[in-house]
């Protein structure tokens, strides 16, 4: 899932103006992996967090080790 897409399904089941949703794919969830290629601490999967800011919608990339 890319960020596009992550947009348009929160677009399709009508993320109201001030919610968020958190969405993953079956692939970023099927396939952790570290931070960087020298990183030895634990591996994480990534996901998406879309908001409806005023009926815009706007997503940013998380990590499952996000604090």
């Amino acid at each position: 899932m890319n960020e596009r897409q992550a947009i348009e399904y929160a677009q399709q089941i009508g993320v109201a103006p001030g919610d968020h949703i958190f969405l993953q794919s079956e692939g970023q969830i099927m396939n952790p992996h570290p931070h960087s290629r020298n990183d030895t601490g634990p591996h994480h999967v990534d996901g998406w967090r879309v908001e409806n800011i005023g009926g815009q919608y706007h997503a940013s990339k998380i990590h499952s080790d996000d604090r």
